[in-house]
């Protein structure tokens, strides 16, 4: 649940910043 809420911000940060990188998402994702 740890790295689930970590990744969640972090993704949450980015949609703040307003930063259209889907590939930052997906490499995220793996």
């Amino acid at each position: 649940a740890g790295r689930l809420l970590a990744l969640a911000a972090g993704i949450w940060h980015n949609w703040l910043l307003g930063t259209p990188n889907k590939r930052s998402l997906i490499a995220y994702d793996h």
